[in-house]
């Protein structure tokens, strides 16, 4: 064989390789996306992680990030989170017997791990908002009935994705974010309820306020704490306990 019919089938092997090795890696890909979006369909009961003062007459319920934003609480709240949980588990799982006695406002924090799907779905924007503002709208009023006050704040922004997660990644995922907080933002609540942006407060302090892409940062607590704090301050002083884990 001449050095150049050689050079030609040395092409030819390394193009099979490198085309097989693409459709491998594609394949890779296809099932990772579908497994993602399987997990996330799944309505799997969420257990919450309830950490705080018992008596405080101020809760959080959300998400992870209510879970972990009792390592940052500057009001001696009670913080009930279901991680990784939808707007939909939470709106159907929480029982109103898990507020405290004490309890006069509730802070809501949902909708993220909802629109996460956005990601493998593309397409359906549109209807994952209409679904998670649904199960917020059916959280609020659950809520309404049981305290003088609801804040809802607006889904945090998300940060870029790293490697792994642009796998399942696209730029629907924020656009569902910002398609859902306009609609809270412009929904008609009972009287007693109270939408904040947060938008505003994380997006300043850019990539500072974000641990990875969905959670945030000791300073995006403190961001949010400062714009919360003023709408809680004509709320009496609650009798600080140790902020434990319950079962």
């Amino acid at each position: 064989m001449s050095v150049r019919g050689f050079d030609r089938y040395l092409v030819a092997i390394m193009s099979v390789i490198a085309f097989t090795t693409t459709m491998v890696c594609l394949k890779g890909v296809l099932l990772a996306r579908d497994f993602y979006r399987q997990a996330l369909q799944a309505q799997h009961l969420q257990t919450p992680v309830i950490t705080g003062n018992v008596d405080s007459p101020i809760v959080f319920i959300g998400d992870s990030r209510i879970a972990q934003w009792s390592q940052h609480d500057i009001f001696s709240a009670r913080y009930i989170g279901y991680p990784g949980a939808s707007s939909h588990q939470i709106a159907t799982q929480f029982d109103s017997e898990l507020l405290g006695k004490n309890t006069s406002i509730v802070i809501i924090e949902a909708g993220v791990n909802d629109l996460r799907l956005a990601g493998v779905a593309p397409g359906r924007v549109k209807e994952l908002v209409d679904e998670s503002l649904g199960s917020l709208r059916h959280l609020v009023e659950d809520l309404v009935s049981h305290v003088d006050q609801v804040i809802l704040l607006t889904v945090f922004p998300v940060a870029e994705p790293d490697l792994l997660r642009s796998v399942v990644w696209s730029d629907e995922v924020q656009q569902s974010i910002d398609l859902l907080n306009r609609s809270l933002s412009q929904t008609q609540w009972p009287s007693t309820v109270r939408v904040v942006d947060c938008d505003s407060a994380l997006l300043a302090l850019g990539g500072k306020a974000f641990m990875d892409t969905l959670h945030l940062t000791e300073s995006g607590y403190d961001a949010l704490n400062t714009l919360i704090e003023p709408l809680l301050a004509p709320l009496p002083a609650a009798t600080a306990t140790p902020n434990v884990r319950e079962a």
